[in-house]
């Protein structure tokens, strides 16, 4: 229980009051800060939420988008706001920001026009109101001149009740540890992120598997991760050796090698020495079976025990016909 003493002395329209307004990092997040993850990756939030433009469902019945945006579409954008407060907050405003969804984040661009806080929302007391639509259509720059990849939308919200934090400064956006902003990753076609290492040392590096119940014992049916190896690099024996329910191959794919992960167990964490000022690519790939099971394995990255952000892939099954 979170015992919250700090609220308004005077609340929008200079009535004594309470007033507490935020947007959800996760499933089951009511406000807390620093948020309690439950297990849940903060950058999933139930409150980023992308629709086809022109939909019409409801603030409180907006679902968060499960399936992959395509380039040259247009989309509605919209901040889910909650307040859990006694009093309505007025004048609520938005900003979403779109890119690559590495550690840090790369390549970031505004989605709505100004670049800055917009909008003029009220959010009832016990209630929700949704901040937007912001029109997004994702481009071939965004994705790297590609039609496949991924982006990730970053947002936050301001109000009379409390600073957003500042549009200049992406970098000091902590989603998990402030109330009003969030973060979704979206996917669309190539199952590919980037893990980063800025630190001019080397840092301890791990990606840890969630396989949420996919099936790893089934004949035809696999998950692999691929990840980049640098030359003088040999994450094929480090991983065969120290890393349990894994399989580790190589494979060199355009020009670039990697140590190709099958994954034969719920849960494995893949560690290794990550040198200073680096990057890697990581790219999943996956044969499902038939069905019409549905699956979110997440793949998640640290750094020196950090939570850096990783991606989720939404795998279905095969449909029979």
């Amino acid at each position: 229980m979170t015992v919250n003493n700090s609220g308004l002395t005077e609340a929008p329209g200079n009535s004594p009051g309470w007033a507490s307004v935020y947007v959800a990092d996760h499933p089951g997040d009511i406000g807390q800060v620093p948020s309690t993850m439950g297990g849940e990756p903060f950058y999933m939030s139930p409150d980023l939420i992308v629709e086809g433009a022109g939909s019409t469902v409801p603030c409180e019945s907006k679902a968060p988008r499960g399936t992959a945006v395509v380039v040259g579409e247009t989309y509605d954008v919209y901040l889910r706001v909650h307040n859990n407060g006694c009093l309505p907050v007025a004048n609520v405003s938005g900003v979403v920001f779109s890119a690559i969804p590495s550690a840090p984040l790369l390549d970031i661009r505004a989605v709505n026009t100004s670049g800055d806080y917009e909008g003029a929302a009220t959010v009832p007391a016990q209630g929700v109101a949704c901040v937007g639509p912001f029109s997004w259509s994702p481009t071939e720059a965004e994705l790297g001149n590609s039609d496949e990849g991924h982006r990730c939308l970053l947002g936050a919200i301001q109000s009379p009740v409390a600073a957003g934090p500042p549009v200049n400064d992406l970098e000091s956006w902590d989603v998990s540890g402030q109330f009003n902003t969030a973060q979704r990753n979206l996917q669309i076609d190539l199952l590919t992120f980037i893990v980063h290492n800025d630190s001019d040392e080397a840092g301890a590096a791990e990606l840890t598997i969630d396989m949420d119940g996919f099936p790893t014992d089934v004949p035809d049916v696999w998950f692999e991760l691929l990840v980049e190896e640098a030359p003088g690099e040999d994450l094929v024996t480090l991983w065969n050796g120290a890393a349990a329910n894994v399989v580790v191959t190589r494979e060199t794919i355009e020009s670039v090698t990697y140590a190709v992960v099958r994954i034969l167990g719920e849960r494995p964490v893949l560690a290794w020495s990550l040198p200073g000022v680096s990057e890697r690519r990581v790219e999943a790939r996956y044969a499902p079976r038939a069905g019409s099971a549905s699956y979110r394995v997440d793949v998640n990255f640290t750094l020196n025990g950090v939570d850096e952000g990783g991606m989720i892939f939404q795998i279905q099954e095969v449909e029979v016909r």
